[in-house]
């Protein structure tokens, strides 16, 4: 397998631990510390596998990867929490399910900050390398004489 094929793997290992980190953020547990352990826990293996596939390219385009990695785990976790709402709000769900209402997922302030940190990292990352890197200063007009 080349170092490309490599590196998006592990970019994508990555997203996924994302995903999960962003998506543990909605989840209501009553002791905060536990579940930003939680989170520093899934957080790790996510860092680990992100680095992996940035060194097997040698960093080059660090910020375009990194970036796309953060904002895709952190979309897909927003379709994800959506899609979550949405059928807890259902009456279906509702007729089928009268007596246990949805309180494990619900701390939406906690979870839509860490999606905006994410979204805002990762849309800064992709930002900044768009920009072209600097070849040095400009050159000077020349004159004829």
């Amino acid at each position: 397998m080349g170092r490309k094929a490599i590196s998006a793997c592990c970019c994508v290992v990555a997203g996924f631990f994302v995903y999960g980190v962003s998506l543990i953020a909605f989840l209501n547990q009553p002791p905060v510390l536990a579940k930003f352990a939680v989170m520093a826990l899934f957080a790790v293996p996510g860092l680990t596998a992100l680095l992996v596939g940035l060194a097997v390219r040698r960093f080059e385009r660090w910020q375009r990867a990194t970036g796309i990695v953060l904002v895709s785990g952190a979309g897909f976790t927003a379709l994800a929490v959506l899609t979550i709402a949405c059928v807890f709000a259902s009456p279906e769900f509702r007729k089928m399910r009268p007596d246990s209402p949805p309180d494990l997922f619900g701390d939406y302030v906690t979870g839509i900050a860490c999606l905006a940190l994410l979204l805002g990292l990762g849309a800064a990352l992709l930002w900044t390398s768009r920009r072209p890197a600097a070849a040095g200063p400009p050159a000077l007009p020349q004159t004829r004489k």
